[in-house]
């Protein structure tokens, strides 16, 4: 720490479930380098800020409106009780209304209005215009023992939206004030308005925020249940506009800026990840510096999160012949990929050079299903094997001159290398050293190449309706699991705080600032 001072002292922590506390509180020892201790803290304490959201779909919706209340319906605003009503009324009125101060639509014009009124009573016309003006003399007046009444009156226009957000957040702050707002409907002249001050402030129990409709019914604001607006059918209506799943947590992202030779697409149907991989069809969505034209349908296989939008490399998408099977496409994109990978991309190109050959497969999954389709189209054999130590399985192993290998635990491969034949292929595609993975990373061609290759080999399988095993990339999720993170930003927007001009506003704005790449 040398010679000089700890002007500010911090920490962060990383609250993950299950953990439910809210604060953290210990001792915390500050050290040299060496690890001899400088000085201990003794209590530090951290608060827990940051909940995630338990679901990112909308159960419900709700408005705020101003409503009438039994305990307050009565109140109607008479110009018999003093408060005029009808704008022809003579301002004698005035003379009833008990304040010190009223400030009009420019802060610096004040007067008295009266001198016998009383002390703790100011009136202050919102202007928005003069928000930080506004917020200086409100600041001012919460200084000293007695807690005065400001009352804030604005029209139900933009500047009474902002009047909201303005005296909701400063009645957070200045516990000394007794801090009201008052709309008023536009029939409402200015001499009116204080007059109506005077009436309200003899109401008993009198909320802080109140609405005087033109026949002066006072109204006070209310969250009311609304009907859901229009969403998507299969009712991922809080989904943002580019999202990936990373750890069971759908992220909002935008797309990043393109590199040499790299496209994004939209994707319409992804299959299930097969050792890290899934095959996807869907749209280019940026061609980047691609020869690929905007719109143009295309599908491929990709490495990493289930997601509705990707990045890359134009090598590894090929184009969509025929967008109404789509989803052929997407489940076909994984399996032909490995069929070359372990065979060659001649096996599409001559296929004659797997008839009579039998394939071994190992798992039972989509890409297996598919495997054995296609062998069969091509005219080989194929047959499941599993990984049980039974006579059946041992024979079915012997009989085959390959084995596409998709196991990934040591075990596994290692009982099907000690039965394979000596003289058969042992293709091991989901080796994470050496696999399929690994050689796309390494030449990303091998996809584009092999399913330009397969264009003839496709149509056969298009009669298999009963095979489609991709889906829309939301389909995948399950809603049961899956949490949001942040789904309540989209960070391809940019939000506007309105009336955010206290220290709450300036921390909510710190805070979308660094928890994503917002611009509020």
């Amino acid at each position: 720490m040398g010679t000089g001072y700890v002007s500010g002292l911090g920490s962060y922590f990383d609250f993950t479930d299950p953990c439910s506390e809210e604060m953290l509180e210990y001792d915390l020892t500050i050290t040299d380098k060496h690890g001899t201790r400088l000085c201990t803290f003794i209590g530090f304490q951290n608060a827990r800020h940051r909940v995630n959201h338990n679901t990112f779909l909308t159960s419900k919706q709700y408005d705020m409106v101003h409503k009438r209340t039994p305990h307050i319906s009565d109140q109607v605003l008479e110009g018999s009780s003093g408060v005029c009503l009808d704008n022809d009324v003579n301002a004698k009125v005035f003379s009833k209304l008990q304040v010190t101060q009223y400030y009009d639509y420019s802060p610096e014009l004040q007067a008295n209005m009266s001198q016998n009124g009383d002390p703790n009573m100011t009136i202050i016309n919102f202007r928005l215009d003069d928000v930080l003006e506004l917020q200086k003399i409100i600041s001012e007046s919460s200084v000293g023992k007695a807690k005065r009444d400001i009352w804030v009156l604005a029209n139900l226009n933009d500047d009474g939206f902002a009047a909201r957000g303005f005296t909701r957040t400063l009645r957070k702050e200045l516990f000394s004030l007794n801090l009201r707002l008052v709309l008023l409907d536009e029939r409402w002249k200015t001499h009116c308005q204080r007059d109506i001050v005077h009436k309200l402030s003899n109401i008993p129990d009198l909320e802080h925020e109140v609405f005087i409709d033109h026949q002066g019914f006072i109204q006070v604001p209310r969250m009311v249940e609304i009907e859901s607006t229009s969403a998507p059918a299969n009712g991922h209506r809080s989904l943002p506009h580019f999202w990936s799943l990373d750890k069971q947590q759908v992220v909002a992202f935008s797309p990043p800026k393109l590199s040499a030779g790299f496209v994004t697409v939209r994707i319409t149907h992804s299959s299930p990840s097969e050792g890290g991989l899934r095959g996807f069809s869907g749209f280019i969505e940026n061609p980047g510096s691609s020869k690929w034209e905007r719109h143009s349908p295309v599908f491929g296989v990709y490495h990493g999160d289930l997601s509705n939008c990707i990045s890359i490399h134009e090598a590894q998408i090929a184009p969509v012949e025929n967008i109404d099977h789509a989803c052929i496409y997407a489940d076909m994109a994984l399996p032909l990929t490995i069929l070359s990978f372990c065979l060659g991309v001649g096996v599409f190109e001559d296929p004659k050079r797997l008839v009579g050959r039998h394939i071994g497969l190992t798992e039972h999954s989509f890409v297996s299903v598919y495997l054995q389709l296609l062998l069969s189209k091509l005219g080989a054999q194929s047959s499941v094997v599993t990984n049980e130590a039974s006579v059946d399985t041992l024979t079915a192993i012997s009989e085959c001159d390959a084995v596409l290998c998709g196991y990934s635990t040591p075990e596994d491969i290692q009982f099907i290398k000690s039965n394979v034949r000596r003289d058969a292929g042992l293709l091991h595609w989901n080796d994470p050293t050496c696999g399929l993975q690994k050689s796309i990373a390494l030449n990303p061609w091998l996809v584009a190449d092999t399913l330009r290759a397969a264009t003839g080999v496709i149509p056969l399988l298009m009669d298999s309706a009963t095979l489609k095993y991709s889906r829309k990339p939301e389909d995948h999720l399950d809603l049961s699991q899956v949490k949001a993170k942040d789904a309540l930003l989209d960070s391809s927007k940019v939000y506007l705080l309105i009336g955010g001009i206290g220290s709450i506003g300036l921390h909510i704005a710190l805070w979308m600032y660094e928890v994503n790449d917002f611009r509020p």
